[in-house]
């Protein structure tokens, strides 16, 4: 292999390396704001992470709020932005 090539996969490796530290980086601090609203933090974080990551959406949608654990979930996407609206489940 040419050293342009492996130039050029070096930097693809090291953008795939900071895009998952970014990724990793957020949903840190989804958890620590999760706890600050809920008894069962890990399950609605663990809701948010699967329906983020995989196609496992626990039911999280745009159109109704779902509850997960003692919080109640939707999200939003638009133009490539996905937002979750979390809100204690009164």
């Amino acid at each position: 292999m040419n050293e342009s090539k492996t130039k050029a996969i070096s930097n693809i490796v090291v953008a795939l390396i900071l895009a998952l530290s970014v990724i990793i980086s957020c949903f840190i601090g989804v958890k620590a704001m999760v706890a600050t609203i809920s008894s069962k933090p890990l399950e609605v974080y663990d809701a948010i992470f699967d329906s983020f990551t995989t196609n496992d959406t626990h039911g999280i949608n745009e159109d109704d709020y779902i509850t997960i654990g003692d919080c109640r979930l939707k999200v939003s996407m638009k133009d490539g932005i996905v937002t979750y609206y979390i809100r204690e489940n009164n």
